[in-house]
């Protein structure tokens, strides 16, 4: 299918989401590999990582145009070559999920809903969170903060943040697309995250908005 999703929101930010289904032997016959991206390709044992990273380069294209590469630092975090632009990048089974911006660090997640989140809420909400859960949407509201919180970590993009402990969000209610604020405090770094959640299908897509 590709380009599922494509819009452009404020402060000079696109999102974009693509639906993998096609094989491998499809994604690659779209795009053009430098010898560089053709080791790292080659270098996935599996078709669905494959799939992921070739899906990756071709909404990036489509967003950017076909001369932009992605690199990474040394905490992996991803970069636009040769831009000043900011982005990240998420996956979960046929999802994938890019956020550019112009020039603030940003940062998106997508998942797919599962019952198993409630096995690790403890690990990454603080017992404060834990009271504010939505009864009635109990697994939209984990998967939700989750998002926000895996969102707001590569935004820091520099490690040894505790979900649990460094990111903090106020009580919100659960509805198929909102927005909420959220603050990473860690070590003198302390900044409020406007982020806008949605649902599609079983699936939860959170980014950030601004800083």
């Amino acid at each position: 299918m590709g380009i599922f999703l494509k819009k452009e929101l404020n402060k000079g930010t696109t999102v974009g989401m693509w639906i993998i289904e096609e094989s491998v032997t499809e994604l690659q016959g779209s795009i053009i590999l430098t010898n560089e991206d053709s080791k790292i390709f080659f270098s996935f044992s599996s078709d669905q990582r494959k799939k992921e990273w070739l899906s990756t380069r071709l909404l990036l294209k489509s967003i950017c145009g076909p001369d932009i590469r992605i690199t990474r630092d040394n905490f992996n975090k991803p970069s636009l070559d040769g831009s000043n632009n900011k982005i990240s990048i998420s996956h979960s089974i046929k999802y994938v999920a890019i956020i550019i911006n112009d020039t603030d660090e940003t940062g998106i997640d997508i998942q797919l809903m599962s019952n198993k989140i409630e096995s690790i809420k403890n690990k990454f909400l603080s017992s404060e969170e834990l009271l504010s859960i939505d009864g009635q949407n109990r697994i939209e509201h984990l998967h939700i903060s989750w998002g926000v919180k895996e969102a707001l970590y590569k935004v820091y993009g520099r490690k040894e943040l505790s979900f649990k402990n460094d990111i903090y969000i106020p009580p919100f209610t659960v509805f198929n697309q909102g927005e909420l604020y959220a603050k990473i405090t860690k070590k003198g770094f302390e900044t409020s995250y406007k982020l806008h959640y949605e649902k599609h299908d079983e699936y939860m897509l959170v980014y950030v908005m601004n800083t």
